[in-house]
């Protein structure tokens, strides 16, 4: 269990350390300079600095907390949220005049209370010009794929490859995977904490729209293949046409970035860096068919359903029957239990004592062009006293597709 404001305050209690504020930060960093001094005399600590927290756009809006829309204002930015491990990449110089790239974590070490630092990615370092020393960039170490063997496990997502990755005991062992599956994790820039030089543009109060224009330029001298800039849309429709096709491919979603907002470090959140992550919605559906599986896959060739069909009611329609989600997470066992393999049509139907069977099926916001539920995964059949029966399962299509283009500015 992590550690509480009062747990660090007994901490520097202990310590006999006089702490003005009271604030978990503070005595954080209180603690950590005192156990640096004292076991690290004479050398030199990385910079310890705090990032810049995002709020979250929809909560602002519900609230009327927003100026402008950033859906549709030209003072808002929106680039891709990342699903990785947020790192300052820190431009060091030793004592001998080697010149490193260190990467250090936004979480601090319940040991040391220093922020975490990554060592199994050398990589990502290399020798840089002598006026980049002090320069501290912002970004994500990030995977470009999902599934990668570490030791006997396959990671499940991009996150699960670079914490796996970075948890292993030596670089050496987390290199050699990456070396023989091609997947080396990447630093992918997204803002810039201190200039070349080491002058912090929190402090100097630079804008976001600068900041981006100080890192573009960057990132054509870095000689580093592992180097990525974030992907950034600035109209009305290009910030639209990101999100759902991030959405639709199954990422975070989206950060908006106010090209005047100043580089604010935590512990409070910025209303000049919001975030739009892709909705959970929960609906109650119920079974009305499947779709064929794919051509020459193993469900094909075993004559078994692609996906489950859901529908509902809908309710702008004549109470419609309309189709609402496709599921094709169904785990093998059901999957042969209910496909019916129709040697006449060469088809597969699904067991009829299916249609009709209701279940709740979460997914990720609503497709503008199908209007169906993105990325649906079936949470729980509705039965017993959880039962509900299909004439229960209405929706209105026309307010669900008005009210997601209205979250857009449309």
């Amino acid at each position: 269990m992590s550690k509480n404001v009062a747990d660090y305050q007994k901490w520097a209690d202990e310590l006999g350390l006089d702490v003005v504020s009271k604030s978990k930060s503070d005595y954080i960093a209180a603690i950590r300079d005192f156990l640096w001094e004292r076991d690290h005399k004479g050398e030199i600590m990385l910079p310890q600095l705090e990032p810049m927290l995002a709020n979250k756009l929809d909560v602002l809006m519900a609230k009327g907390k927003m100026k402008e829309n950033p859906w549709t204002s030209d003072k808002w930015v929106n680039e891709k949220k990342l699903n990785g491990v947020r790192m300052y990449a820190i431009f060091w110089r030793y004592e001998d005049g080697k010149k490193v790239v260190r990467f250090t974590s936004r979480n601090p070490s319940e040991v040391t209370c220093l922020f975490n630092e990554a060592l199994n990615i050398p990589h990502l370092s290399f020798d840089f010009p002598d006026e980049w020393e002090g320069m501290i960039l912002d970004g994500e170490v990030y995977s470009l794929k999902h599934r990668v063997k570490i030791r006997d496990k396959w990671t499940k997502d991009q996150l699960n490859v670079v914490t796996g990755l970075l948890g292993l005991k030596t670089a050496e062992e987390a290199q050699s995977i990456m070396r023989d599956q091609d997947a080396w994790l990447k630093y992918v820039m997204y803002d810039i904490r201190r200039l070349p030089g080491g002058k912090d543009t929190a402090e100097l109060k630079i804008p976001f729209g600068k900041r981006r224009d100080i890192i573009e330029e960057i990132i054509k001298h870095i000689p580093n293949e592992h180097y990525m800039l974030v992907e950034q849309a600035r109209t009305p429709e290009a910030k639209r046409e990101l999100y759902d096709r991030l959405i639709e491919a199954g990422d975070e979603g989206v950060m908006f970035k106010h090209l005047e907002g100043v580089y604010k470090p935590g512990p409070n959140r910025s209303n000049d860096l919001l975030k739009k992550k892709r909705e959970v919605i929960d609906f109650d559906c119920f079974v009305i068919g499947c779709n064929q599986p794919n051509k020459d896959t193993a469900w094909d060739k075993e004559h078994l359903l692609g996906s489950v069909k859901f529908g509902a009611y809908d309710e702008s329609n004549n109470s419609v029957i309309t189709e609402v989600a496709s599921v094709s997470g169904i785990d093998l066992e059901m999957r042969r239990r209910i496909s019916i393999w129709n040697p006449d049509t060469n088809l597969v139907e699904i067991d009829s004592s299916m249609l009709g069977k209701v279940a709740a099926v979460t997914g990720f916001d609503w497709s503008p062009k199908s209007g169906t539920l993105q990325h649906p995964r079936i949470s729980r059949w509705r039965e017993g006293a959880d039962g509900k029966d299909e004439s229960q399962c209405t929706f209105n299509r026309t307010d669900v597709l008005s009210e997601y283009h209205s979250k857009r500015g449309e």
